[in-house]
């Protein structure tokens, strides 16, 4: 999901539950912005599904923004100091904490996120990175000295 795709989707969260009438020209101006970087097919979709987040969904959302910003400011400035190998930087994070031989529960807890949302990513990262089991994610962690 694209950076404005997920956007609207938070813009609908914040419609839904978290709307605070003082900011409404700010909500305005951002959802006009994301409804024009948008067809207007994925705004809809994107409103939609935002709508139907539950708490654990609108943390993973966030989440993965926050991913998507952070990768686009490092392709912005500098290049990184470690290769990525096409992992976020949440990703590599959940990958070197795994290698470190945390539990799913102990990484979220680290990290201030839900189960799911640490499972999410790791089911990213192997995915990515070719991989079928935790074995064979922290073998590639300690090969490639993430761990």
């Amino acid at each position: 999901m694209g950076c404005s795709r997920r956007a609207g989707l938070l813009l609908a969260v914040a419609a839904s539950h978290l709307f605070d009438p003082v900011d409404r020209p700010v909500w305005e101006q951002a959802v006009s912005a994301v409804r024009d970087a948008l067809p207007e097919s994925e705004f809809s979709a994107a409103w939609e599904a935002g709508q139907e987040l539950d708490r654990d969904g609108v943390l993973a959302a966030i989440s993965a923004l926050a991913d998507v910003i952070g990768d686009q400011a490092l392709e912005a400035g500098k290049p990184p100091d470690e290769p990525r190998f096409g992992l976020t930087r949440r990703e590599l994070e959940v990958l070197r904490l795994l290698a470190d031989g945390r539990s799913i529960r102990a990484i979220a807890e680290d990290l201030s996120l839900s189960e799911r949302t640490v499972e999410h990513h790791l089911l990213h990262a192997y995915t990515r990175l070719g991989l079928e089991s935790r074995a064979a994610a922290v073998a590639f962690a300690l090969r490639h000295g993430l761990a």
